[in-house]
């Protein structure tokens, strides 16, 4: 666990400095939301197409994240997100899935390419987002049969136990536990003075190649990771300058 908690303080650091470094607070505020979105597993085990009506077989996926952000001046801004989903691809012409359900938790900075991080100045901001952090999951490689497009025996599990495998199948019972990293860019809308509406698209990146469950694939290059496109929607508090002072 020692390179996961170096990596968390790099970024820790990283955001502290953005903020020691900061010179203007106009428009200080912050905000939290929740949003909802797809992902999709991107790795080298991939068909790189999406399947949505095959058997009971449905490749887009949701999952919820909630957010809270805190703007440092007209650029910045720096937050965290929560996110619980699931994401399942088929391959091999249909007669194999991976599925994997995660918990992904990450600290994030955003940087607005038209200073408005805020939404105070225009109705729109474009953001660059960046994150690292700890992904949480569990899951399996399994059999289909290409014909009904039923769900047959496990090849491998990672968290699941032992179910519905076979004479020379894996199994891990336990979650595992990896460091990971975002990269994307989204647009937000400003609806109202205090709600937000945001586009999200990122790429997230891990240190392990289990994310597809399976345990047969020895190779760590490239590593496993996952595409998030999503909506949210926020609540903005924006900072309250202080009265002067009345003496009459």
């Amino acid at each position: 666990m020692k390179k996961p908690i170096n990596l968390i303080l790099v970024v820790i650091t990283f955001f502290l400095s953005i903020y020691a470094n900061s010179q203007s607070r106009n428009g200080d505020s912050f905000r939290i939301g929740i949003g909802m979105g797809y992902n999709y597993y991107l790795g080298d085990q991939m068909d790189y197409k999406i399947t949505s009506s095959f058997g009971n077989f449905n490749e887009n996926r949701t999952g919820k994240t909630i957010a809270f952000y805190k703007s440092i001046n007209n650029k910045w801004e720096l937050g965290a997100f929560a996110r619980d989903a699931s994401m399942m691809t088929l391959k091999s012409e249909n007669t194999q899935g991976l599925e994997c359900i995660f918990q992904d938790v990450q600290l994030t900075t955003q940087y607005s390419f038209n200073e408005n991080i805020n939404l105070n100045k225009s109705s729109t901001t474009i953001n660059a987002t960046f994150g690292l952090g700890i992904i949480n999951f569990q899951s399996r490689y399994f059999e289909v049969e290409p014909i009904s497009g039923k769900e047959m025996s496990n090849f491998t599990t990672i968290g699941f136990g032992i179910q519905n495998g076979f004479s020379g199948s894996k199994h891990d019972p336990n979650k595992v536990t990896a460091v990971t990293g975002h990269v994307g860019l989204n647009i937000g809308f400003r609806i109202s003075k205090n709600i937000n509406f945001y586009l999200e698209n990122n790429f997230n990146l891990t240190t392990t190649n289990k994310l597809s469950g399976n345990l047969f694939k020895y190779s760590w290059i490239p590593p496993d990771g996952y595409w998030y496109s999503g909506i949210a929607l926020y609540i903005r508090f924006n900072k309250k300058e202080a009265a002067c002072p009345r003496f009459f």
